[in-house]
């Protein structure tokens, strides 16, 4: 079953609670009427209680329930909570569209497969779906049945019969397995990367008997353990058989192809070939929708005669099938037009109006809070919300007190049970483990909470039932929710075949990248001619016929400098910011020569005073914190996702910095979004229960003010206050601020460049703590040392300059670095191109077909709203909107706001996105900068941010 592995004991219901719980849904004569009537309108059903009745519809029934609903992921685990069996299945839609040479990423494939294989098996289940995903075809269930295989050491099989069965199921083979879907023969040892396993295993033939089977490590391709048998599972959702091949073939081959460009003729033909040898290879996932015959299966098919079951509806979910449809069909039509397809292609998609009769031949409900006027409802379970205590334990535990009295019970699921378990023991509420629950001896309703380990979306009353049931999002403002699944997959499979990649450039490949960082016009500075501007590069011919290419620099008085290829090292770019405009150096003057000497002289100027501060602080006497307490270890358990962990080897090196008496200076280096602001609150909490003030220094107001949110939303069951300094504040407020730091009823204050104004007084200051540390000047971040020598330092940094990591290897500072990525933690897919609408268009409607939005980044704030202009003819369906670092703050954080609600579908920005945001789209998946300019650090940045958790989608970004 697909849960065993990733929900485990911890995250499902006793077997005792689930027949419990069972036992009181029986009686309830509106379910019954729901297992006795055709299908109808199911109301008083709120969203986190439609997970505990598909449960039981499946155990009423014994038949499968398909839960369509347009969030599957927290469907998912929700089920998996009431489920002991674990029998819950997730099926994805597909990241590409049907007609694309990429196939789905491998987790997503795997998934889908996984799903079908466990439908095939006969237990009952409960699959969560799309409609995104019900509208792409599969395999049939009989493909299934005939493709999941067995096979046992000792086992008689023809090694060549196994193989050629391989081939059949959509195996490559290759030298040496690399990624999932592969395999490789060595005489009688076959490899097999399968999709059903985290390794891949190893068979040795003995004549015609399976002499050994083994895992391997992918890497090392060394033995990991024996096995006793192993399954093969279908590699993809292709139908290779040679009667689905030649009937795709007869359809492929009558198309017209005179439309297409020449490369993507040659490439159809090429495909075409592979298609034609019955074996999966590149480019045969682009003959997807031809090779499912004449009416292709779906889940459905392979569902039966189970139930479905409508999550808020299911008018409203068949529009977003037709929208998803009619998206693909418009995505289609512009790769005719860009002839990358063609005319009179397929869109590979069942039909929306078959997918509703199949779906009209099933017992189907609507669960719905209330039913329109216009429905019937079949059941009102009167059913609702819980209300929400966000740390109020004291509110919880009346509610808790009420419920007694009434004679419900009071079920609460948490990642945090042993957290649950101490607030409840401190107000005198008793608690039940679930794996330790007994019926007869305390059955709900009692007065004590059954307490469940899970990861619950959203708490509810079943009034009917007698069950009140919380979740963490009731009881503490957030949920503490594990990485989905999906997503833990898509970051396995993909560091998994990203290995081996890598191959070294040429020299000629090198110098092309080289000069890819050069525009026509960029400023450069040559190491010993000084600020020179970019022109071209140029082939010149020498006397003897040689051909020689440099780069072409143009200095002042029109001077140029031609500089050759063997030199480059000697050139820079230009990093003087973009409000700078230097004049050009001279060539010949010695003008150059003096400016690196006076540049010389203040370096080293500044070198000593930095060297003097240093010193100034390892002498110095700073305050050595106290161990962990008791507020401390409830702020971290409160944190609402899995530490990673790097993040908890950092967080100890910072609390050893700050429990010693030396003053800590600390550069904590890691990418966007590893975790590093929670990081900072961790500190800046542990700095003010001692009294000590914090400053958080920030690049931008923005970031200041998403900073400021975080702070208080993260401390705000603690009597710590939190201020923030930037431009977003009045006159009032600042004015208070400063009081309030001076007199230090300010605990913790985030600010802009404005912390480092003479007028910012501190009381108690005891801890620094600096974002984006690269964004600022030396100067600049050793002004707050200045004022107190003791004071601790902690520098946060995705891309730190080399003077930090410099300082940090030498020894003058300390260097922490987080490498592991969180568990919802996206791959970036990065494609460089030139610049053409038709492309920028098909990225951004691929996007609206997939449910995404898209960040467009424009770097020339006064062309911004031109730009704007020109994306909306271009994407007329597409809603758009622009932020930037100039806009009025109220308008700047109403767009953002709008944009983090899904409301807008392409935000037009500048790289104010890579300064940290949080307040970004739970979906957002591409980024379509306008040209390759600015430092590489920042489209690092800006790449990295794409890559935040989202809704299990792969990040991609067109540069």
């Amino acid at each position: 079953m697909q849960r065993t592995s990733e929900a485990g004991a911890a995250g499902r219901v006793a077997t005792a609670v689930a027949t419990s719980l069972r036992e009181r849904l029986d009686r309830i004569e509106q379910l019954r009427a729901m297992v006795e009537g055709r299908g109808d309108v199911v109301t008083g059903v709120p969203s986190g209680a439609v997970s505990l009745l598909a449960w039981w519809l499946r155990e009423r029934t014994q038949r499968n329930v398909l839960v369509i609903t347009t969030d599957i992921e927290p469907m998912y685990a929700d089920v998996g909570v009431w489920d002991a069996a674990a029998a819950v299945a997730l099926f994805p839609a597909a990241d590409t569209p049907p007609f694309d040479r990429t196939p789905p990423s491998e987790e997503v494939t795997r998934r889908r497969l996984a799903t079908l294989a466990s439908l095939g098996s006969g237990t009952p289940l409960v699959v969560v779906a799309s409609p995104q995903a019900l509208l792409r075809p599969t395999l049939t269930p009989q493909l299934v049945r005939d493709g999941v295989t067995e096979i046992a050491r000792g086992a008689r099989t023809s090694r060549d019969a196994f193989l050629a069965r391989l081939v059949a199921l959509g195996y490559r083979r290759e030298s040496a397995v690399s990624v999932p879907g592969d395999f490789a023969v060595r005489g009688g040892i076959v490899d097999v990367f399968g999709l059903d396993r985290p390794r891949p295993w190893r068979a040795e033939w003995f004549g015609d008997e399976i002499d050994d089977l083994r895992e391997f490590d992918v890497d090392t391709q060394e033995s990991v353990a024996k096995v006793a048998a192993v399954q093969v599972w279908p590699a993809r959702e292709l139908d290779l058989r040679p009667e689905s091949v030649r009937a795709a073939l007869s359809m492929v081959e009558a198309f017209d192809l005179a439309t297409c460009r020449d490369d993507v003729r040659e490439a159809w033909e090429r495909d075409r070939g592979h298609l034609a040898d019955g074996a999966y290879d590149e480019g045969v996932d682009l003959f997807f929708p031809y090779l499912g015959g004449s009416r292709p299966a779906t889940l459905l098919d392979h569902i039966g005669d189970g139930l479905v079951l409508y999550a808020g509806g299911r008018e409203r979910l068949m529009r977003v099938a037709e929208r998803h449809a009619e998206e693909i069909a418009a995505l289609l039509v512009q790769e005719e037009e860009r002839g990358e397809l063609p005319l009179g292609a397929r869109t590979g998609l069942v039909d929306v109006a078959s997918l509703a009769e199949a779906l009209d031949t099933r017992a189907g409900f609507d669960t719905v809070r209330e039913a329109p006027s216009s429905m019937r409802a079949l059941a009102d379970l009167g059913w609702t919300g819980v209300d929400s205590y966000a740390g109020r334990f004291d509110a919880f535990t009346r509610a808790v007190r009420d419920a007694e009295a009434r004679g419900d019970g009071v079920i609460v699921v948490t990642r945090q049970q042993r957290r649950v378990e101490e607030l409840a023991a401190e107000h005198g509420l008793d608690t039940i483990d679930a794996a330790e629950f007994d019926a007869s001896a305390t059955p709900l309703g009692s007065g004590a909470c059954l307490v469940v380990p899970g990861d619950l979306s959203q708490g509810f009353t079943a009034g009917t039932a007698g069950v009140d049931v919380y979740a963490d999002t009731e009881l503490f403002g957030a949920s503490k929710r594990r990485g989905s699944p999906l997503a833990r997959g898509v970051r396995r499979a993909e560091s998994t075949s990203a290995r081996g990649a890598r191959r070294a450039a040429t020299g000629r490949a090198a110098r092309e990248a080289f000069v890819l960082q050069y525009a026509p016009g960029d400023l450069v500075v040559h190491r010993d001619h000084g600020i020179g501007r970019f022109i071209e590069m140029r082939s010149v011919t020498d006397d003897s016929g040689a051909e020689h290419e440099y780069m072409l620099l143009e200095y002042a008085d029109s001077d140029r400098l031609f500089v050759p290829v063997e030199h480059l090292d000697r050139v820079d770019r230009y990093v003087g910011g973009a409000e700078s405009h230097p004049s050009l150096s001279r060539l010949g003057s010695g003008e150059w020569e003096r400016t690196k000497r006076r540049v010389k002289e203040r370096t080293e100027e500044v070198a000593r005073e930095l060297l003097a501060l240093y010193s100034r602080r390892e002498a110095a006497h700073g305050h050595a914190y106290g161990a962990d307490g008791a507020w401390q270890q409830e702020l971290e358990a409160s944190f609402p996702y899995e530490e990673t962990p790097d993040q908890v080897l950092v967080m100890e090196d910072i609390k050893r910095d700050m429990e010693s008496a030396r003053p800590m200076d600390r550069v904590v280096a890691g990418d966007v979004g590893f975790g590093k602001t929670e990081l900072a609150v961790r500190a800046a909490f542990k700095a003010a229960i001692e009294g000590r003030q914090t400053a958080v220094l920030v690049p931008t107001t923005v970031l200041c003010q998403q900073h400021h949110m975080t702070f208080t939303e993260r401390l705000a069951p603690f009597p710590i206050t939190v201020h923030q300094l930037s431009r977003f504040c009045t006159d009032e407020e600042i004015t208070r601020t400063l009081a309030g730091l001076r007199s230090g009823a300010v605990d913790i204050v985030i600010g802009t460049h404005r912390l480092l104004q003479r007028d910012v007084e501190f009381r108690n200051l005891g801890l620094v703590i600096i974002d984006e540390e690269q964004r600022f000047g030396v100067l600049q971040k050793e002004r707050f040392k200045e004022l107190r020598v003791a004071v601790d330092v902690l520098s946060l940094s995705a891309t730190p300059i080399p003077r930090t990591l410099h300082m940090s290897l030498a020894g003058i500072r300390d260097l922490s670095v987080i490498q592991t990525p969180p568990e919802e933690r996206q791959p970036i897919k990065t494609y460089v191109t030139a610049r053409e609408d038709s492309l920028v268009r098909e990225v951004i409607t691929r996007e609206l077909a997939r449910g995404g939005q898209t960040f467009y980044v424009h770097n020339r704030v006064a062309a911004i709203e031109a730009e704007a202009e020109r994306l909306r003819r271009l994407v007329p369906e597409a809603r758009i909107e622009v932020a930037h670092g100039q806009m009025p703050e109220a308008q700047l954080a109403s767009v953002m706001r709008t944009f983090t609600a899904g409301d807008i579908d392409v935000l037009l920005c500048t790289t104010i996105i890579e300064s940290g945001l949080d307040i970004l789209p739970q979906r957002e998946g591409r980024q379509t900068p306008r040209r390759d300019r600015g430092p590489a650090g920042s489209r690092v940045r800006v790449q990295a941010r794409d890559a935040r958790p989202r809704d299990s989608r792969r990040g991609q970004s067109a540069w």
